[in-house]
């Protein structure tokens, strides 16, 4: 019979299982260690074993009582095991990793990647599993593979108009252009009366992620205006689409389109699998229709939680309550909350009735 334990995080393990399996940026060591850095949250990572032998681990961070792997926005992560693991003995280190939480928190939470479907934990083992659709773009295809002739020519009448407003592109990194976006995020945020991750946010991940060639930013300029940009983490398996924010002021010379394409011609060059375009709230069409317009293909990813303690008072919450005491965190779906409210563009399935 096989002895399973649960362990403190082996990075040395870490690291080699990232070295031979394809994996995405936001579910990586270095991700981890950004978020960790930035959030000053506790690190609740493990090591799990089967016979003493490491064969999976979990990057988390505790905030209050929920420990999440891992939080703020396109965080792909949850538990991770080496893949010639059977079903039984998948099973057998969740529901471990369950009880290791159990005395540490009420709630534990994981977004799964929409490009590893096989490495996901079972869905049974979860109380809520909330389907949420992205878009992607699959770079082994010739560029603008799946785009219409009208889109091809619509793009290319764009382009020269980018091109005669004065619109040339940018690819530093450096804290001065970084700085420029922020402002321009800043002011699209109070346009939309959305609440803006902090400067220091972006500038920890570019510092734990530029020195291993895992951030890009991209800006369109004007002379010395800054029209907008989009920042990218990427390796060689995926390049993610991060915020993307432009001046409105300056739609009519399609900066934004031209800074795309740009984007997107460089990430294949690279030689990337994937270009996800990340989900789209069903409230901006325009933006949604304008991914879909390059040719990207339709996915999807799972947020999975697990109630471990005080289901009770966890589903008793207001939607008011969790969005302001758990900002940027994933601690239970809306609908499953009192107060709860519809979220577009979701689609969420209770499994069990009992924590």
């Amino acid at each position: 019979m096989t002895d399973y334990r649960v362990g403190a995080m082996d990075r040395e393990f870490v690291i080699r299982y990232f070295q031979t399996n394809e994996h995405q940026v936001q579910n990586s060591l270095a991700w981890f260690d950004f978020l960790k850095t930035y959030s000053q949250e506790i690190d609740r990572s493990v090591t799990l074993y089967a016979d003493d032998q490491p064969v999976g681990f979990v990057l988390a961070l505790q905030y209050k009582n929920l420990i999440q792997s891992l939080p703020y926005p396109a965080s792909y992560s949850g538990m991770f095991l080496q893949p010639e693991l059977k079903r039984e003995a998948r099973s057998a280190l969740m529901q471990l990793v369950f009880e290791h939480y159990k005395s540490l928190c009420d709630v534990y939470s994981i977004c799964t990647s929409p490009f590893s479907p096989d490495d996901e934990p079972s869905e049974e083992h979860f109380d809520f599993v909330t389907g949420n659709r992205i878009l992607y773009i699959d770079l082994s295809r010739e560029l603008l593979f799946g785009t219409t002739s009208k889109f091809r020519n619509n793009l290319k009448r764009n382009l020269c108009k980018a091109k005669d407003a004065g619109v040339a592109i940018d690819e530093s990194s450096d804290e001065k252009m970084l700085a420029a976006w922020y402002r321009c995020y800043e002011r699209r945020m109070e346009e939309l009366e959305a609440i803006p991750l902090e400067y220091g946010y972006f500038t920890t991940m570019c510092e734990h992620l530029l020195p291993a060639q895992h951030f890009q930013l991209f800006s369109a300029v004007s002379g010395d205006r800054y029209l907008g940009g989009i920042i990218i983490v990427y390796n060689r398996y995926c390049a993610d689409y991060y915020p993307s924010i432009f001046d409105r002021d300056c739609d009519d010379i399609q900066a934004g389109t031209c800074l795309f394409h740009h984007a997107l011609a460089w990430a294949k060059q690279q030689g990337v699998s994937y270009f996800n375009l990340q989900a789209s709230p069903t409230s901006q069409t325009a933006l949604y229709e304008f991914k879909k317009s390059w040719g990207a293909t339709g996915g999807s990813h799972h947020y999975l939680v697990k109630i471990l303690n005080n289901r009770n008072e966890v589903l008793q919450s207001s939607v008011d309550q969790v969005k302001r005491d758990y900002r940027f965190h994933y601690l239970a779906p809306f609908e499953a909350l009192s107060g709860r409210n519809i979220v577009s563009g979701t689609e969420t399935r209770t499994l069990q009735a009992n924590g």
